[in-house]
């Protein structure tokens, strides 16, 4: 593009001077239409060019974030205005232009990868979910130096249903792991009143008291790992899932 119009300036430049031949030897002024017509729609495609070299800065100043430092938000609407300066910036007729086409193309590949990306910001995902998903996709992922860039070159559109799959498994997993979690504090608060147990003027130990509320714990526990121990999302946790079971049996 900067090419043509540095010879579109010459061109201009020689139209001038032809003008003021004219205008000095009193000469019919010639028009040049064809000319203005191809200033015009060049100054037209040019700021296709314009807003697609901002994107472009836009995506590498992205590219070089970590993933973990990735700021989705910004990205969501920084990319809502891009489109929006697709659609209201360029009339009907320029928006019909095969570059206009492709820029709007690009741009929105990428805003319909950023839901896929908020997924994968889940706070669900743990290590063995990264795992799965390097698996799927055969790309290697290295947490300490994992770029948003490597997350765009892995073409996640083409992983959509893996992503979501993972996503959905991880965040009923994440249930099971806090219901876990629950149990373990619940138990490690619990204070049990005891007292001396006497029998033929002997102390022979010490008996619970206030066992109502001891026994609606194990109930609420055992109906609840009861709940969970049969899916299929339990598999991570089966080996705590089961020892829970034994200590409140």
């Amino acid at each position: 593009l900067h090419t043509i119009q540095s010879e579109l300036m010459e061109i201009k430049k020689t139209r001038d001077y032809l003008l003021q031949s004219e205008k000095l030897f009193d000469l019919p002024i010639t028009g040049y239409p064809n000319l203005h017509m191809l200033d015009v729609k060049i100054g037209q495609i040019s700021q296709i060019y314009k807003l697609y070299e901002d994107w472009k800065k836009l995506m590498d100043r992205w590219s070089q974030c970590l993933w973990a430092d990735a700021p989705l938000e910004q990205m969501k609407q920084q990319t809502q205005i891009f489109m929006t300066n697709l659609q209201k910036n360029f009339s009907k007729e320029l928006q019909a232009h095969p570059l206009h086409t492709a820029v709007r193309n690009v741009i929105k590949q990428f805003k319909d990868t950023l839901p896929l990306l908020t997924d994968l910001k889940s706070d669900a995902l743990r290590k063995r979910h990264w795992k799965q998903l390097m698996k799927e996709t055969g790309v290697t992922i290295d947490e300490n130096s994992f770029t948003f860039q490597n997350l765009l070159d892995m073409k996640l559109h083409q992983y959509k249903n893996i992503i979501h799959e993972i996503v959905s498994n991880a965040k009923k997993q994440l249930k099971i792991e806090l219901l876990l979690k629950d149990i373990a504090k619940v138990w490690a608060n619990t204070k049990f009143s005891m007292k001396k147990y006497v029998r033929d003027n002997k102390e022979r130990g010490y008996i619970l008291m206030d066992l109502e509320p001891i026994k609606e714990l194990l109930e609420q526990g055992t109906t609840s790992l009861a709940g969970i121990s049969g899916t299929r999302h339990v598999l991570p946790f089966i080996e705590e899932v089961k020892l829970w079971e034994k200590r409140l049996s």
